[in-house]
């Protein structure tokens, strides 16, 4: 084990973090872009049918994509450890072929059951959206095979590319459909429907990419003699017990969204509301509101994908003290950005709200946006605990904590949605909640690890108080500035007055640090 001051995996590192974190900045970016124009064309009542289909779809998505590709990625990573590089293109080819097949059945299932589900969320109307969007279950299934096996390899790059390829697609081709839909005079449920096929064509269009760049990457491998030494289903059952923890978490969350909706439509409709006003709310809260939390919970996702195989290395060389190192450094770059973000959004939610979408639609989100706001902080704290007990062979921790999270937020969403004083303010209420137990037993998880017990107070408390710091000074200012010009200049000039101040404050408490290449010691074979 050598200590190298600039070495091949620092760069690894930050390379991958940052060309994932910026197409997700990017993609996340256009998917607003691309709901702007689309809340116009379809409304809250449209918007309510694609994000009900949208929701069901996630529950699906989520058990082809959600454990698979870290499952891969993990297996990867220790046959580069170990050298072992046949049995890494057999855990390739096999998993491709399972779950290509899995993802075709997935696809199936949505097709035929999508007019009993729609029934069970009470949105019958959501059925063409979810035969539309249907097919892309399979796409997604064999790029997360490929996306885990080029994680595993440390390319980043090609998984960055089809990320924004997709959303690009997901973009034009979506309001292409739509704007066609509008003119040929179709419902609209129906043209619902047209406009998230754009979806399904990015899917494959994304899987296309990717397959080109896992051929080159094959391809360049030097050729050795010798086989695999592990069989088919020796690799189906490690993948599988990586896998099945991590993708039964995320599942869980899944169908407690898919619940909530449920929730939602009929306890509000219960409420006295009619089931078109009922889906506006819904439309509004998952249009306007969930976006901004999906924003802050993809870059954490992103951060964290680049550094899993890394963490994976070390844990695998039985490099304790490199492995809590990069933790603590990851761990304090996501609360650098999470609790700026979600403080300015409790601040300032109706004025950024407003630059993007129908002031009427902006008003009625605030507050759902406020209350929501608290979740990002707990979901990227559990997003760096968790992917530190997963690549140190703690798959199953994750489980335990949504699990537990999940059968909070249920009764608590179930109360607050059914009265009068909260109404749809029970949906975030719930979510906050759900976030706060599972951060809190993944933590119990983590300080009861002996192998890789670690704090994440040390990196939170210097981030809250620059933040508190920076945003009650831009907070004043707005105020002053905006009696005397619109909201938006002010919002533009506050940015760029906190922006550097949180920054200043960061690198004069030490929470950023500019890097030197004398003080870059990390570790490597």
């Amino acid at each position: 084990m050598k200590h190298l001051s600039v070495s091949k995996q620092h760069s690894s590192v930050i390379g991958g973090a940052l060309y994932l974190t910026v197409a997700a900045v990017f993609v996340k970016v256009l998917g607003l872009i691309y709901k702007i124009p689309l809340s116009h064309m379809l409304g809250d009542e449209g918007m309510g049918y694609f994000n009900a289909a949208y929701t069901v779809y996630g529950a699906l998505y989520l058990l082809c994509t959600a454990g698979v590709p870290k499952a891969i990625s993990i297996l990867t990573t220790e046959c580069d450890v170990r050298e072992a590089r046949h049995d890494k293109e057999k855990i390739f080819r096999v998993c491709l072929w399972s779950f290509g097949s899995l993802g075709a059945v997935l696809t199936a299932f949505f097709i035929l059951c999508s007019a009993p589900l729609s029934r069970l969320i009470g949105s019958e109307p959501s059925a063409f959206c979810m035969i539309a969007i249907a097919p892309s279950l399979l796409f997604v299934s064999l790029g997360g095979v490929v996306r885990g096996y080029l994680n595993g390899h440390a390319r980043m790059w090609p998984i960055a590319v089809s990320q924004v390829l997709e959303g690009v697609c997901k973009l034009i081709l979506g309001l292409i459909f739509a704007a066609y839909a509008l003119k040929s005079g179709f419902s609209l449920p129906l043209t619902a429907a047209f406009t998230i096929l754009g979806i399904t064509v990015g899917s494959f269009v994304s899987f296309l990419y990717l397959s080109v760049h896992v051929h080159r990457l094959r391809r360049e491998a030097p050729a050795r003699e010798g086989r695999a030494q592990t069989s088919g289903k020796d690799i189906l059952y490690r993948v599988l017990k990586v896998a099945a923890p991590v993708t039964f978490s995320a599942a869980i969350m899944s169908m407690t969204n898919m619940m909530d909706l449920t929730l939602i439509m009929k306890r509000l409709t219960e409420t006295g509301l009619s089931e078109q006003e009922a889906t506006a709310l819904y439309g509004n809260y998952t249009t306007l509101a969930v976006p901004m939390f999906n924003l802050a919970a993809s870059l954490v996702a992103s951060v964290m994908t680049a550094v899993l195989p890394h963490l994976t290395r070390l844990y695998v060389r039985g490099d304790t003290s490199g492995f809590r190192s990069l933790f603590q450094r990851t761990a304090q770059s996501c609360t650098v950005f999470i609790l700026p973000f979600s403080f300015s959004l409790v601040l300032f939610g109706k004025e950024i709200l407003s630059l993007l979408f129908r002031e009427e639609s902006a008003v009625l989100a605030t507050p759902m946006l406020a209350v929501l706001s608290p979740a990002m902080i707990f979901m990227g704290l559990l997003t760096v605990v968790n992917t530190a007990l997963e690549a140190a062979g703690h798959a199953r921790a994750p489980l335990y904590a949504m699990a537990i999270g999940c059968a909070v937020k249920l009764p608590v969403s179930y109360l607050l949605l059914g009265s009068e004083s909260y109404g749809i303010l029970g949906a975030p209420i719930g979510t906050v909640i759900s976030y706060a137990v599972s951060l809190a037993v993944s933590l119990i998880i983590l300080h009861r690890a002996k192998d890789i017990r670690m704090s994440v107070t040390a990196c939170l408390w210097k981030p809250l108080i620059n933040t508190l710091a920076s945003l009650s000074v831009v907070y004043l200012l707005y105020r002053v500035i905006e009696v005397r010009t619109d909201a938006l200049p002010a919002l533009w000039i506050c940015a760029l007055i906190g922006l550097p101040l949180y920054t200043i404050l960061s690198l004069c408490t030490g929470v950023l640090t500019i890097p030197s290449k004398k003080k870059m010691v990390i570790f490597d074979k």
